[in-house]
């Protein structure tokens, strides 16, 4: 949710310097960071100058909805390499709440609760071997979306190699040759195996979670269909 302080709102537009700094807050628990949070942030930034974000904290997200995939730490990272992300916090709930609301656009087909069914469906030998063969259109729309959201991401280049190859090396050869090819190592021990073994640690809490949102869903779902039958 995406929300404007009185006290910075203007009747001049974005980025007209002739009005007040319009500054959006947004919160959330962001867990598994994907392209629908990322579109979520991206509208938020487009209502003003400046994009605050809020993250919650491991506790409140456990306490409402389950343990989160990522922790807090991990989460602000994530969130705060976003490139629409303007400043943050992990104390959202410190906020002053005295505000005007706009709603952002839910990003459809997309959702941590999603991605999270995805991974307990799949199998452990399906990561080890590397095997991305399964990836549809849309998942790989999705990953590449998701990649270009970051900071760091000027270009996304779709159908890149999974592995190092011999023959990829020797593509690298002239790059090599003339010194702009250089190779990087992670500081970072994150992996997809890595939150694959998470979720599948507290797989019947997951399980349960998704079960009781799909049937949230279905009966909002039903709610609307009889209103529109009544009307």
């Amino acid at each position: 949710m995406a929300t404007k302080r009185p006290s910075e709102m203007s009747t001049e537009t974005n980025g007209n310097k002739k009005g007040k700094e319009v500054r959006v807050w947004m919160d959330g628990c962001f867990d598994i960071v994907h392209f629908g949070h990322a579109n979520a942030l991206r509208q938020g930034k487009s209502m003003g100058d400046k994009l605050f974000v809020g993250v919650h904290s491991d506790e409140e997200i456990t306490m409402h909805k389950g343990p989160p995939v990522f922790n807090q730490e991990e989460r602000y990272r994530m969130v705060r390499a976003i490139k629409w992300v303007d400043e943050m916090t992990l104390q959202p709930q410190q906020m002053d709440k005295t505000h005007i609301k706009w709603e952002c656009r839910r990003t459809q087909g997309v959702s941590t609760s999603d991605i999270v069914g995805r991974m307990l469906l799949v199998t452990k030998c399906h990561h080890h071997k590397g095997d991305n063969s399964s990836l549809d259109k849309h998942q790989t729309g999705e990953i590449s979306s998701t990649a270009a959201g970051f900071n760091y991401v000027d270009e996304v280049v779709i159908g890149a190699p999974y592995t190092v190859t011999k023959d990829l090396m020797e593509h690298f050869k002239c790059p090599r040759s003339l010194g702009k090819f250089r190779q990087i190592e992670s500081d970072n021990d994150m992996t997809t195996q890595v939150i694959i073994d998470r979720i599948i640690k507290n797989r019947l809490l997951y399980e349960k979670r998704n079960k009781e949102k799909a049937q949230k869903e279905n009966k909002i779902y039903e709610s609307l269909q009889k209103q529109n039958q009544e009307a």
